[in-house]
């Protein structure tokens, strides 16, 4: 417990002692004496990390404090009470030392908040940790950054700003492992420029995580081999390399712009709804990239505007790449892949580029639409090993679109298709605006409802836009799902009645069990005559007994293709009215063809009827006109 020495007429009389504090007050301007509280601040920070104990809390007035400080084996927080702009730590190698402060405190956290580090000429290092915890909020780092000399259980920095380091801003001794390492909201700038060997950010350890923060202009931005690394919303712009990943990574709602390597992927990279911009590649190739990773996957990405001698996606030997509802345009790069690896490309739109398309192991492509390329080598997609193209669009361009064996099905493609495969077709796809890059289809194109019947193991459950897939009966070809958006039938639920019989025997609105081979018989009417010579078409789902839709939901499990343009022609015969049978079969018909669910044998409900417009050649379900009162 800290004593007060006072020295009167002298006599020497010990003071009792001060009570108990955990906040201690440091102030340079401080005239003695000095106790750390409020009112008799100590004038340097050292003085107070000597007084507190782990837990304490020194509040730092603004200044310019010398380094070099240590926090003594404490865990302790430390703030700069007005802010990191008129609160620094400054040192030069004439104090005999190389860092500004050291936290090496024992168990616990130790925080730092509000501070510049200005390391100045001659120092290697601003901060060294070797701490169970250390945290930085709103602290800025000039020349120098952050060193992890041992190993320590976490590392947050928040709202930090690195700016002109000349070795890494953060960076983690190869000798330790540290834990977790979180950075976020902060920014890196104007770093390493020159260098190609080092990384603004360097780190080992179990787990890094990057949200928020920006990386721009400098040289390379951000290595780490950490287990498990995750960047989230952050940007990267006018840096050499952007990211080198050598084991497992996340990247999402990121954006890369004018970096000349973007990734260099490791063990296994996952990509998400991020926007890639300018530079020379994606992930480089194989000269400059990290060990061969398992799997590449880039799902909802935007690529655009890439210009070099480089193959955007230069994949090293034995990397497999997944491009999923990715756009890609203005491309000039030779090739789009050139890899050994396998190539699966699902709902996505390449249009207006000169890249091929050239895997070393086998292509997968569905769903996808390439719009007037024109290949530097000649073929848009270049098959080293088999290739399967499904529901897919191949227009404009050089027309030449395809070397090596390949199977096309289901598939519109300019100048057609005599290869393996089948149901191609060579029409004009009618898109909205294709002249301006919009590649939507318009409502009664052909690609509307004409992908293939049954999906393959790679089909998309969502087209380019995240809309569900399919909408209609089946698929649509290309990368877009057409929708005309809700559609109701005019009136009101009173408007409407309908009425069933399994076997004969009328089943009311909770519906009623049957099996495969019973007659159900549906009748139909308009009470008011609203609805009379309105086209529709009529669907039923199938429940198992207390449970739920035995098909996905929003599809029908019975496709009962009502579409007479007089099918509500008598308001006042809902009992008698024929309405329109079928026989039950042992599988169900789902949108007019088969699916894999028996009910021989077996007992269901008939849970609901509804009625929808036929538009175009699709069916949209209806949001108003039902009513299973009736029912």
């Amino acid at each position: 417990m800290p004593c007060r020495l006072i020295v009167l007429m002298g006599l020497i009389l010990v003071a009792s002692p001060l009570p108990s504090q955990t906040t201690w007050y440091v102030d340079q301007a401080a005239p003695p004496p000095w106790s750390g509280t409020m009112a008799e601040p100590y004038p340097n920070i050292q003085l107070a990390i000597a007084a507190a104990s782990s837990g304490d809390t020194i509040m730092v007035a603004l200044g310019n404090y010398g380094g070099l400080i240590t926090f003594a084996n404490k865990a302790l927080t430390l703030i700069g009470t007005q802010g990191k702009a008129v609160t620094k730590i400054r040192g030069s190698a004439s104090f005999g030392n190389s860092e500004l402060i050291i936290l090496n405190n024992g168990p616990g956290v130790s925080r730092v908040q509000g501070f510049t580090f200005d390391a100045g000429a001659g120092m290697t290092m601003t901060v060294k940790t070797g701490n169970t915890s250390v945290e930085f909020l709103n602290c800025d780092f000039s020349s120098k950054g952050i060193e992890i000399q041992q190993s320590i259980a976490s590392l947050s920095i928040d709202g930090a700003v690195f700016d002109g380091a000349t070795i890494s801003g953060v960076w983690a001794n190869s000798a330790f492992l540290p834990g977790s390492i979180v950075i976020k909201n902060s920014e890196f700038k104007n770093a390493l420029v020159g260098d190609p060997f080092n990384y603004v950010v360097r780190v080992r350890g179990s787990m890094l995580a990057v949200d928020n923060c920006d990386f721009h202009d400098n040289g390379n931005a951000l290595w780490s081999d950490a287990t498990s690394v995750t960047i989230t919303n952050s940007d990267f712009t006018q840096n050499v390399r952007a990211c080198s990943l050598p084991r497992v990574a996340t990247i999402s709602d990121s954006n890369f712009t004018n970096c000349n390597h973007a990734i260099l992927p490791g063990l296994a990279l996952e990509v998400e709804d991020c926007a890639f911009a300018g530079g020379s590649a994606i992930i480089p190739g194989p000269s400059t990239s990290n060990s061969s990773a398992a799997l590449c996957r880039f799902s909802g990405c935007t690529i655009a505007n890439y210009a070099s001698n480089e193959a955007l996606f230069g994949i090293t030997t034995g990397n497999n790449l997944v491009l999923e509802s990715c756009r890609i345009e203005q491309v000039t790069n030779p090739h789009l892949v050139y890899a050994n690896g396998a190539l699966t490309m699902v709902g996505c739109i390449l249009a207006a580029s000169s890249c091929s398309l050239q895997p070393g192991g086998p292509i997968m492509i569905d769903s996808c639409s390439f719009i007037d390329n024109m290949p530097i080598y000649g073929p848009l997609i270049i098959a080293g090993q088999a290739a399967t193209i499904r529901n897919s669009i191949l227009r404009g361009g050089n027309m030449n679109f395809v070397l090596g064996v390949a199977v096309l099905e289901h598939c519109n493609v300019e100048g057609g298709w005599s290869g393996p495969g089948g149901s191609n077709v060579d029409v004009d796809p009618l898109f909205v605006d294709p002249a301006n890059g919009d590649y939507h289809l318009q409502a009664g194109s052909p690609m509307v409802d004409a992908g293939g019947r049954q999906p393959s193991a790679i089909s998309p459950t969502t087209d380019i836009d995240g809309d569900a897939r399919p909408i209609g009966r089946f698929a649509d070809v290309g990368a877009d799902e057409f929708d005309s958006g809700p559609f109701a039938l005019a009136g009101t639920d009173d408007d409407i009645a309908l009425a069933a019989w399994i076997d004969g025997q009328r089943v009311n609105g909770l519906g009623g069990a049957v099996t495969g081979g019973d007659l159900v018989t549906v009748a139909i009417e308009s009470p008011t005559g609203a609805l009379l010579g309105t086209p529709v078409w009529l669907y039923g789902e199938l429940f198992a007994t207390g449970g739920s839709p035995i098909l996905p939901s929003g599809h029908p499990a019975i496709h009962m293709n009502l579409m007479a343009a007089d099918l509500l022609f008598d308001p006042v015969l809902a009992t008698t009215l024929p309405g329109w049978s079928f026989g039950l079969p042992a599988t169900v018909l789902w949108l007019g063809g088969p699916v894999p669910y028996g009910f021989a044998g077996n007992s269901y409900r008939l849970q609901a009827f509804t009625l929808s417009p036929i538009v175009s050649n699709g069916w949209y379900g209806a949001t108003e006109a039902v009513d299973l009162d009736h029912f």
